[in-house]
């Protein structure tokens, strides 16, 4: 891992310290509990067409400026944590551009619907066209 990440994982440390277990089994049985109600929700719908990010992509290094930058980083990132927190299957692709950075969308799909979700993330893709909206180099 390279400086800049293990300086993002310092600082999410601070922000969000280490718990013990009496604190970690309830927010487990939580968890499950959150699970099952995006579970349910998932069973009526197909999918769920989500934005990536809270807010516009941010400049090359934002991340790790500060511990308040840091913490604005994980605001934003509210949108793709429940997938992450949860196991849910779900697939990002690029939408378009803003102020010169790239837009992601996200497809959430209910339980192992992996290839449902990448089936629409390829329907938005070929309806758009593919986008390369930075060199890649």
């Amino acid at each position: 891992m390279g400086d800049a990440g293990k300086q993002f994982l310092d600082y999410a440390e601070t922000l969000f310290p280490s718990s013990d277990l009496a604190t970690y089994l309830p927010l487990h049985a939580e968890r499950h509990a959150i699970e099952l109600a995006w579970h349910r929700f998932l069973t009526e719908y197909h999918v769920l067409l989500l934005p990536t990010w809270a807010q516009p992509a941010f400049k090359l290094g934002h991340d790790i400026e500060s511990l308040e930058t840091a913490m604005g980083v994980i605001q934003q990132i509210r949108p793709v944590v429940p997938m992450n927190l949860l196991g849910i299957p779900s697939a990002v692709v690029p939408v378009g551009m803003a102020a010169g950075l790239p837009v992601g969308a996200q497809v959430v799909g209910r339980r192992f619907a992996d290839l449902t979700c990448l089936n629409v993330a390829e329907k938005i893709e070929n309806a758009l066209g593919v986008l390369t909206p930075i060199d890649p180099r």
